[in-house]
C-alpha cells in the first residue's frame, strides 16, 4: 500500500533533452547554465514547502506541453531538473538511490505548460 505524501505543481515549461543537447553543443558552459536555470526554477517553486520524512519514494510526474511535438522521452528528461531543485529545496534529503526508488511518467496535452509531481512513500517489498 502506498501513502501520498506530496503532489507539487511546477508551473511552465522546464527544458527538454533536446533543447539541452543543442545547448551542450553549441557551448561547453550553455549545458551548465540551462541545468541551473531549470534547477532553480523547480527550487524557488517549492522552497517552502515540508521536507517528506518517510522514504524510500516513488516519484510520479505528469507531464503537460502544449502539443505533441517533442517526444515523451525527452520531455521527462527534465525530471533531473525537478529531482535536484526539490534536493536543493529541502523537500527530499537526496536523489539517490536509498530515496528514490522508482519513476513513472504520463503526458497530457494543455496550454498551462507544467508537471506534476507525486511523491509516494514505497514499502520495501524485498
Amino acid at each position: 500500500m502506498r501513502n501520498i505524501f506530496y503532489k507539487i505543481t511546477i508551473k511552465g515549461k522546464l527544458d527538454d533533452l533536446n533543447t539541452y543537447i543543442s545547448a551542450e553543443r553549441s557551448h561547453r558552459q550553455k549545458g551548465a547554465e540551462m541545468k541551473r536555470i531549470n534547477t532553480e526554477i523547480v527550487e524557488w517553486q517549492t522552497k517552502n514547502l515540508e521536507p517528506v520524512k518517510h522514504y524510500p519514494l516513488h516519484v510520479h510526474i505528469l507531464w503537460f506541453t502544449k502539443d505533441e511535438r517533442i517526444d515523451a522521452d525527452n520531455v521527462a528528461f527534465a525530471k533531473k531538473y525537478i529531482l535536484d531543485g526539490l534536493v536543493r529545496s529541502g523537500v527530499i534529503k537526496d536523489d539517490n538511490r536509498k530515496h528514490i526508488k522508482s519513476f513513472s511518467d504520463e503526458f497530457a496535452v494543455d496550454k498551462n505548460e507544467r508537471a506534476e509531481i507525486t511523491l509516494t512513500y514505497k514499502r520495501s517489498s524485498v
